[in-house]
């Protein structure tokens, strides 16, 4: 059997005769405290709510002490700040000297027990559905009287005799419609074979205009292309023209110079 305390803000999982070390006690050596109890284990778990009722935990106390020296130190740089301190842990060792009492507190449930108990619950209900079902299917069916004989066979001479006045009356007038339906169909073929000719003379009317507009556009074209070549022909010879009439004004001026010296020389050998 084991046992889960408090004491001073912790937990511990004690059984009888374990040494464990806890906060300082207000007691003295060899006194007796009890601790509070959360849970009781063994072979029947029992929870706290918080506390156990009538469940002890008796400990007896066997020194009190204090736990090794802990440095504080603050330092803070360019302020000449120092602090130095020193701390030791008090504490009480304690032998758990026996646990009193087992009743109280709630049941624990486990995890086996929590998958169990819905499978139990669904087991029940499909058990009464089917009891259910099963007393649904043996109780006859209310309001199923057996038929005469005569009733029956009045009920079918009715019936044939409806029928073969549904044939009379629908034979008639089955001739009467024919007729148009055979006109209608008659004059729907030729309509689809008038709109065939409407369409193909369409195309036709469609590919020859495109033809000859093809034909037009090309013969434009070439057109306009040799007058461009015409034009840039006599426009360049236009400008060769030009061109040696400028070269050859200077070669006849100075022809004429040379013509006007000579003459010049001429008369003044005369003289």
């Amino acid at each position: 059997m084991f046992a889960i305390v408090r004491s001073g803000g912790k937990q511990y999982r004690v059984a009888e005769g374990d040494v464990l070390r806890v906060e300082k006690l207000a007691a003295e050596a060899g006194d007796e405290v009890d601790l509070p109890v959360l849970l009781l284990g063994g072979d029947e778990v029992r929870v706290g709510t918080p506390h156990v009722e009538d469940v002890r935990v008796v400990a007896e106390v066997i020194e009190h002490g204090r736990g090794p020296k802990l440095d504080i130190y603050k330092f803070k740089a360019k302020n000449n700040y120092r602090r130095h301190r020193g701390h030791r842990q008090a504490f009480t060792d304690v032998r758990i000297a026996r646990i009193e009492g087992a009743g109280g507190g709630r049941k624990a449930t486990s995890k086996a027990d929590k998958a169990e108990a819905p499978d139990a619950k669904a087991a029940e209900t499909k058990a009464a559905d089917a009891k259910a079902a099963d007393a649904k299917a043996a109780e006859p069916k209310p309001g199923a009287a057996e038929v005469d004989t005569g009733t029956a066979e009045a009920a079918a001479t009715d019936r044939g005799g409806r029928a073969s006045k549904r044939g009379a009356k629908s034979a008639p007038e089955s001739g009467a419609k024919s007729a148009p339906k055979g006109a209608a169909k008659g004059t729907a073929s030729e309509k689809a074979a008038g709109a065939s000719r409407a369409r193909s003379t369409s195309r036709s009317a469609a590919k020859s205009t495109s033809k000859s507009a093809g034909k037009s556009s090309s013969t434009t074209q070439g057109k306009s292309a040799s007058k461009a070549k015409s034009a840039s022909g006599s426009k360049a010879e236009t400008a060769s023209k030009g061109a040696s009439k400028r070269a050859s004004a200077p070669k006849k001026a100075a022809g004429g110079a040379k013509g006007a010296k000579k003459t010049d020389e001429a008369d003044r050998s005369k003289e």
